[in-house]
C-alpha cells in the first residue's frame, strides 16, 4: 500500500511504504532508528531572533516527524555536512544522510506488498514495520537519481525526506517557526505542531 503524508512546517513530506503481513519465518531485528532527541531541549534557552545561522564547520540537522495514528508512527531524517558562509558547502562531498521511519502495518496490505517491502529493506515484526537506511554523498547522488521522476519529485520517502533537509540547509536562515538557540550558537531547536495532520515536528541544528 502506497499513500502519501504531507506534512506542513519545513514541508517534510513522509510517505508510506509497501507492507504486509508477518508469516511464519525468522524475522531479522528491527532496524536502528534517529527519532530521539539530538540534545536537551533545556540547551537552547536564547531566542534566535535571526532564525538558524550556521557558523563554518561541520553540522547536524535532524528532523523528527511524529504522528497520532494512521500507519506512521514516526520518520526521522538526519543530515551531516559542512556549512561555509551561512548555509551548505555546495562544494564539499563530505556529507552524510541518514533516514528512518517507524509504524503500524496497514490491515489492507497484501502479501505482494510484504515481499516487495522486504526487497526494499523493510523489518517486518509483528504488525509493525521499520526501515533504516544510511548514505555517503556518493551513494545518496546515486539513490536520487534513480527515485526522482521526471518532474522533479518523488513518492518515496527516503527521496523525499533527503530533499527536503538538503533544500533547508541551502537557505537555513528562512526557516519558518520560532527558534531557540544557545549562547554561542552551536545548536538551535524548533518544535511545530500540525494539529490537522496530527503530527510533530521537531528539528535540530548542533555544530559537530
Amino acid at each position: 500500500m502506497k499513500k502519501t503524508v504531507k506534512v506542513l512546517g519545513l514541508l517534510l513530506v513522509a510517505a508510506a511504504m509497501f507492507t504486509g503481513c508477518k508469516q511464519n519465518v525468522e524475522e531479522p531485528a528491527p532496524a536502528p532508528s534517529i527519532d530521539g532527541e539530538l540534545f536537551s531541549e533545556d540547551d537552547v534557552t536564547v531566542p534566535a531572533t535571526n532564525g538558524i545561522e550556521l557558523s563554518d564547520g561541520k553540522w547536524t540537522f535532524r528532523a523528527i516527524n511524529k504522528r497520532d495514528g494512521g500507519s506512521i508512527g514516526s520518520m526521522a531524517g538526519e543530515l551531516i555536512f559542512n556549512a561555509k558562509n551561512g548555509s551548505i558547502d555546495q562544494t564539499s562531498e563530505d556529507l552524510t544522510f541518514k533516514c528512518s521511519m517507524k509504524g503500524t502495518i496497514p490491515e489492507e496490505a497484501t502479501e505482494a506488498e510484504l515481499a516487495k517491502a522486504k526487497e526494499e529493506g523493510y523489518t517486518i515484526d509483528g504488525n509493525s514495520f521499520s526501515i533504516y537506511k544510511e548514505f555517503d554523498y556518493q551513494s545518496l547522488s546515486e539513490y536520487l537519481q534513480g527515485n526522482i521522476d521526471e518532474s522533479g519529485d518523488s513518492d518515496d520517502p527516503i527521496t523525499s525526506t533527503a530533499m527536503f533537509m538538503t533544500s533547508a540547509v541551502s537557505n537555513p536562515s528562512r526557516a519558518p517557526g520560532s527558534w531557540k538557540t544557545n549562547s554561542d550558537k552551536t545548536k538551535f531547536f524548533s518544535e511545530q505542531a500540525d494539529e490537522e495532520e496530527g503530527s510533530t515536528m521537531t528539528y535540530y541544528f548542533a555544530k559537530n
